[in-house]
């Protein structure tokens, strides 16, 4: 899409340490079909051969409208805060030096909030692994929409996948930017824009996600545990009117710890965060799912993984790959 008429779009990636992905996520994003963008690499300390990467790559492509900076290490949230701070664009992206963009990605979700009144957008988003294999579709596990939002974030219905964002820079703005007291950024940031504002969303897997083994989420599940609970904290103060439901959205987050510790094939882990969420809330059908996955063992959970991948394999085409 031609740059002439088009608003320019600010996009951040937070690198740490992962030199085997960063050239992919980087490419994803110097070879958007939307033209009018400019991309800031931060290098959040890391420690391996990451930074020589990325400048041997800047260097190849001839990238113009790229700024790297590389400084000591200072949590996800305050490289996003720093990245916003230079950023000049209406729309702020950010993608994780592990993840990659389907190429149209920013001229789809542009194009929608250029012609609606919502304050960001996000879309379905594909699975893969350390190889770029295609593992699943988020879209076909939890039932994405657009408008309010709000609702569906604090009963745990869904959360946009990270990789898929996109956002008015005055909105990320007013609300407050990224909260620099959490360990992650997105599920509180969402919250806060949601509460008061329509949401966009686009039915196309427009992002994959990696997952490779050290992804932080997956490394440390306790540590998202006490981060959804700091979130729903936060969400309370703001929003009293939740109080009331409060031990209902706990007994979601272990629902969810639940099914992230099937995922993780951790059963033991998984029967326990089930039985406290079913303590809480007997008729929560994803602590029952979780529960009866566990008690089936890895074995079958690995077949039903197996057949989820190949029904979906229909929507794995990523621009052509």
């Amino acid at each position: 899409m031609s740059s002439n008429c088009t608003p320019l779009v600010s996009v951040v990636i937070p690198l740490f340490n992962t030199e085997l992905y960063i050239a992919e996520a980087i490419c994803s994003v110097l070879h958007q079909t939307y033209d009018n963008l400019e991309l800031i690499i931060i290098d959040d300390g890391s420690t391996d051969s990451s930074a020589e990467v990325v400048r041997s790559l800047i260097e190849s492509e001839k990238a113009k409208n790229v700024q790297f900076i590389s400084r000591e290490n200072r949590g996800m949230c305050r490289t996003l805060n720093d990245g916003m701070a230079i950023a000049k664009g209406k729309y702020f992206a950010y993608l994780g030096s592990d993840d990659m963009w389907r190429l149209d990605k920013i001229e789809l979700q542009v194009g929608e909030l250029e012609k609606a009144e919502s304050a960001a957008a996000f879309s379905d988003c594909m699975v893969i692994d350390s190889f770029g294999k295609f593992m699943s579709c988020l879209g076909n596990q939890f039932p994405y929409r657009g408008g309010n939002i709000y609702e569906d974030l604090i009963w745990f219905s869904f959360q946009p996948a990270s990789p898929t964002n996109l956002f008015r820079r005055d909105v990320l703005e007013l609300v407050g930017r990224f909260n620099e007291d959490q360990h992650w950024e997105d599920r509180d940031l969402w919250l806060r824009i949601a509460k008061d504002y329509e949401i966009s969303y686009i039915d196309l897997p427009l992002a994959m996600y990696r997952v490779h083994g050290k992804n932080g989420s997956l490394m440390n599940l306790e540590v998202m545990y006490a981060y959804s609970h700091q979130v729903l904290d936060a969400a309370v103060k703001r929003d009293p009117a939740l109080m009331p439901f409060l031990p209902r959205m706990r007994a979601d987050i272990d629902a969810f710890q639940a099914g992230a510790y099937v995922e993780a094939l951790k059963m033991k882990e998984a029967r326990r965060y089930a039985y406290r969420s079913l303590w809480r809330r007997p008729l929560s059908w994803l602590a029952w799912r979780s529960l009866l996955l566990s008690l089936a063992g890895k074995s079958i959970v690995l077949k039903i993984r197996n057949r989820r991948r190949e029904a979906t394999k229909k929507r794995s085409v990523f621009n052509g790959n």
